[in-house]
């Protein structure tokens, strides 16, 4: 985008393939609007999921995008 940007990693599981949305960062508006073209580069890949990371309330920020929630494990080190 002009003021934001997205940064994905492929992520290629036994089953099949995701699109991670590592950082995501800038203007929200125009965030939101580059999402089409983030999920048709997906699809192009044969992706058949998107995921993300970030703090709960982010969901329901980008709920009506239709994104839910899932669960991550982490560990401190």
């Amino acid at each position: 985008g002009k003021r934001s940007a997205m940064i994905t990693e492929l992520v290629i599981f036994p089953q099949n393939k995701a699109l991670n949305l590592i950082f995501c960062g800038g203007d929200y508006t125009e965030l939101e609007d580059m999402l089409p073209s983030i999920e048709k580069f997906a699809r192009k890949l044969e992706c058949k999921r998107l995921y993300g990371g970030g703090r709960k309330g982010w969901l329901r920020k980008i709920q009506h995008l239709g994104f839910e929630a899932d669960y991550m494990v982490k560990k401190e080190l």
